[in-house]
Parts: structure tokens; C-alpha cells; sequence
């Protein structure tokens, strides 16, 4: 009997691992420092690879949407999508809150009365995420329109609004705590601006649909190696721009100082790395048997990505926490912090790994290196959407 064929592409579940990797580097990190300065010597490149990690999350979001969400679409389940994309959208709200009850928490012990410092105390990326579900199924209904051309439409779109997130934030002026500085922030001005990484997901879309076509003729391969090539040019290009317009200044991407406002060849440079990461993750898998359960390991943390983000934004608020009774310091601090955390993400990877698509998946390269099935005999891939993020 031939095996069954994979349903999911594991690179990019790797790669949102990876980008999950950074954001816990870009959290952690500087404390571990703290606590052990001599790991001095190795500081800086942990702090680079943190730098990837929004970049990388939100081209994962825009390769998926074109992977999962768009031949959908084609298809004719454009309610059944929407459903899912809404149901996905309150889950991210929910997760936002819960990530927020620390903050509330010590509104709470100051006796804030302003509810726009709440709402504030509540922003983070997943409330980004959650505004793209809810608005992407009008982004796929438009894109497959009838007459519309995929490349052309999402170039345009990226690009307009890039150009609008950009001079939004620059003329639109900042004010107190309200609603009309809450929307700023959302659309153009945050950490975590809508237009802005909207428009690096939309771009991005067209590379997951071309992707799925090769995948299902089974052709990827040489496709994976095209996108290898594109993502390095993209980070060199990205990096170049922001040397020629004099910000391209290591110190402050290090620090995140570059972060905010949202900067074109920033995200160019970063999320040119991490669309490299989808291929050469996926490529390094199948090509090197020995690695197989590690890149499975690594699968099974990216699927549970948005589990794992939501746990994390507890850890040093239940360390504070800790220290009102029992302060720590050095080893204990760092273990009292990360062993609960690691015990945590076991516990979601392990469940993880007893659902049917993932199990599904460590079978990925093996299959391919046994017996790679023909077009007509592989199924639907179906990557995870969570945190797609």
C-alpha cells in the first residue's frame, strides 16, 4: 500500500517556529543577559535573530493565507472560509485579553479610570491578527474576482497601503488616550500597524497560491529553490535601502529602536530573511534524513504558535509576581522563569502531536524520499492558520 501523502508543508510551520523562537529570544533574552553577563559575547546575534521575529510572522501570515485560504475561495467555500475566519478572529481577541490581565491588573492597583488606558494596556500583536481575519475574507473576495490578476492586484494593493500607512503616520498627529488615538495606532502608528503589515501579507499571498500549484503538481522543489534565492536578494535589497537612506544603523536594530514607525526597507530586510526561511527549511528537511525529528519537533512548536504566545506573555508577569514573596536571582531566576514555560510548550507540542494532521505531517519527507506520489494522488495540503500567524 503506498503511504498516505502529507497534507502539510512543513516549512512553514517551521519557519513560524522559528519566528516564535525570536520573539521569546527578543523577550527573554535581555534578562538572561542580565543575570549571566558572560554570555555578553553572544548578545548580539541573539539580538538580531529577534529582529525577525514580527517580519517573519506576518510574511508566514500572507504565504498561508495564498497556501490555505485563497484556492478556497477558487473553490467556491467562501462562507465556509469566512466562518472560520471569524471564529479564528474571536479566538485571537480572546487570547489578546488574557494577555492583557497583567497590565489590567496593575491599572487596576492604580486606579485607572480612563477606559482608553484599558483598551491601551490590552494592544499587542494579536490584536493586529485578529483585525486581519476579520477583514480578509473582503481582501479574498477581491482578489478573486472575476478578471482580477493575482500578482498585479496584490503588488498594488501592498504597495497602497504601505503608502498610506506611511503618510497616515506622518500627518495624522498623536493624542491622549481615546478612541480616534486607539485607531491611529491600530492603522498606521502602532508596533503592530494595520496598513502597514497588511501590506507586507498581501504581497506575500501570491507566493503562497504559486507555491500550492507546485505543490499539488509536484513540482515544488524547483520553485523552493527559486524562493531561496528571491528571499536572499530581498533581505540584501531591503538592507541595501535602508543604507542609502542612511538608517540602516546595526546598534538601533539591535535595540528595536528601528521598529517603530513601520519602516518599508525594515520589513524588506527582515521579511526577506524570513520568506528565505520557508524554503530552506522545508529543503533542509527532506534532504537531510537526520534532522527529520528535530524539523518535526520544530513543526509541532509552530503549530501551536498561537498557544504558545499567549502562555509566554505570562512568564515574567508571574515572575514579578513571585519576587513580592521569594526574589531570585542568577541560575534560580532564569530556571524559575523558563523550566515552568518549557514544561508548558512540551504539553502543547505533545498535543499537538496526537492530532491527526500533525501526525500526518511527520511522515512529510519520509514519503517524499521514498515514494513521492503523482499530482492526481496527493490530497489538499492544509497548513496550520494558527498565528499564522
Amino acid at each position: 500500500m503506498k503511504p498516505a501523502p502529507p497534507r502539510r508543508l512543513v516549512g512553514l510551520d517551521q519557519t513560524r517556529a522559528v519566528a516564535i523562537l525570536a520573539m521569546l529570544a527578543a523577550h527573554f533574552a535581555p534578562g538572561v543577559f542580565i543575570q549571566f553577563p558572560q554570555l555578553e559575547p553572544i548578545q548580539s546575534p541573539v539580538l538580531w535573530f529577534a529582529r525577525l521575529a514580527t517580519p517573519t510572522f506576518v510574511v508566514v501570515f500572507g504565504v498561508t493565507t495564498g497556501f490555505a485560504l485563497l484556492p478556497r475561495y477558487l473553490r467556491g467555500e467562501s462562507r465556509a472560509t469566512d466562518r472560520r475566519l471569524r471564529r479564528r478572529g474571536a479566538v485571537m481577541l480572546l487570547c489578546a485579553a488574557v494577555v492583557a490581565v497583567p497590565a489590567w491588573i496593575r491599572l487596576a492597583t492604580e486606579r485607572e479610570a480612563n477606559p482608553w488606558a484599558w483598551a491601551f494596556g490590552a494592544y499587542s500583536v494579536l490584536l493586529f491578527y485578529a483585525l486581519a481575519l476579520v477583514v480578509l475574507p473582503a481582501w479574498l473576495g477581491w482578489l478573486t474576482r472575476p478578471g482580477a490578476r493575482l500578482g498585479v492586484e496584490c503588488t498594488l494593493a501592498g504597495v497602497g497601503l504601505w503608502a498610506i500607512g506611511a503618510a497616515a503616520e506622518a500627518v495624522w498627529p498623536q493624542r491622549p488616550p481615546s478612541l480616534v488615538e486607539f485607531t491611529r495606532m491600530m492603522l498606521v502608528s502602532g508596533s503592530f500597524p494595520y496598513c502597514q503589515m497588511m501590506g507586507v501579507a498581501i504581497v506575500a499571498i501570491p507566493v503562497g497560491y504559486k507555491l500550492r500549484q507546485r505543490w499539488q503538481a509536484g513540482t515544488d522543489g524547483e520553485f523552493l529553490g527559486s524562493l531561496l534565492v528571491s528571499g536572499i536578494a530581498l533581505a540584501v535589497g531591503g538592507g541595501l535601502w535602508g543604507w542609502a537612506v542612511g538608517e540602516y544603523d546595526p546598534a538601533r536594530i539591535l535595540s528595536g529602536d528601528l521598529r517603530v514607525p513601520a519602516r518599508a526597507w525594515y520589513f524588506l530586510h527582515l521579511g526577506g530573511a524570513g520568506l528565505t526561511l520557508i524554503p530552506a527549511m522545508e529543503l533542509l528537511t527532506r534532504a537531510v534524513p537526520p534532522l527529520r525529528p528535530v524539523g518535526y519537533l520544530l513543526a509541532l512548536f509552530g503549530q501551536g504558535a498561537l498557544v504558545i504566545y499567549t502562555g509566554h506573555a505570562l512568564v515574567l508577569p508571574g515572575l514579578a509576581l513571585a519576587d513580592e514573596f521569594v526574589p531570585l536571582f542568577g541560575a534560580g531566576r532564569v530556571a524559575a522563569a523558563l523550566i515552568p514555560f518549557a514544561l508548558f510548550c512540551a504539553v502543547v507540542m505533545y498535543d499537538r502531536h496526537r492530532r491527526p494532521p500533525a501526525r500526518a505531517s511527520v511522515r512529510v519527507r519520509r514519503i517524499e524520499i521514498e515514494q513521492i506520489p503523482s499530482a492526481s494522488e496527493r490530497r489538499t495540503p492544509e497548513p496550520s492558520l494558527t498565528f499564522g500567524l
